[in-house]
């Protein structure tokens, strides 16, 4: 054997040729080993380890669906949600005005809560510079006042948001006639200000939510893509 020319070795033929034989040898003993394991552990060891990945690998993807595996999954779902979520403090860009049970006493009336007190505060809230206006209470039955609370949400300048639940999606939520009202109330409040959005939410057998529901394409933006303002990134999202 001669030695190889420099000009060979600086342009790279010699050593493509050593690389070639050497990728070569690599899966020749690829290929030795791999006839080895298979003759000390044989057909029948070699079938069985790929059945159990088989069937971890179908555990693991339709844990959510089987039986018992399903309640297990949830609770160490629900157990890493509760250890491992970040605590954060309240944003003070958002602000709950909500109705108390000092609110439901002095006003006298529990349910339908109170529309009279609804109209006084979003005269307040109006004035306050709020971004936006979520309204987390259904309109699904009529009341004396009425006529007040939709002038008022008609007369809104600051974006307002009416929660809206059609019986299709939520069949346990709102009736058949409760759902007609809704959407008669709707449309006598409704302005390029003031409109419906969507409440729903969907909960796992169990009664609790985990996840954001999925959107049909009737129904308007969830509450939350209303109030910040609809990002395509989440308008499909149904993550945790």
């Amino acid at each position: 054997m001669t030695d190889a020319p420099t000009d060979d070795l600086a342009d790279g033929r010699v050593g493509g040729v050593l690389l070639t034989l050497g990728s070569g040898a690599r899966r020749r003993s690829l290929g030795k080993q791999l006839r080895r394991l298979w003759q000390q552990l044989g057909p029948t060891r070699i079938a069985a380890t790929l059945i159990f990945l088989a069937i971890a690998v179908l555990l693991a993807r339709l844990s959510w669906q089987l039986p018992l595996a399903e309640d297990a999954e949830r609770a160490l779902y629900d157990m890493r949600a509760v250890v491992t979520a970040p605590r954060v403090e309240q944003d003070g860009r958002i602000l709950l005005v909500t109705y108390t049970d000092e609110t439901l006493f002095n006003t006298g009336i529990r349910s339908p809560v109170d529309r009279t007190t609804m109209t006084r505060a979003l005269v307040n809230l109006d004035t306050m510079g709020a971004k936006s206006i979520g309204i987390d209470i259904g309109f699904d039955s009529p009341q004396d006042d009425d006529d007040p609370l939709i002038a008022q949400l008609r007369a809104m300048k600051t974006p307002t948001w009416l929660a809206y639940v059609e019986q299709a999606s939520n069949p346990n939520t709102i009736q058949f006639e409760q759902e007609q009202f809704l959407k008669g109330f709707i449309a006598r409040a409704r302005t390029p200000t003031t409109g419906p959005t969507n409440v729903r939410l969907k909960a796992d057998e169990d009664g609790v939510v985990r996840n954001w529901p999925d959107r049909p394409v009737n129904l308007p933006p969830l509450m939350a893509n209303a109030l910040a303002g609809s990002n395509p990134v989440f308008d499909t999202y149904q993550g945790g």
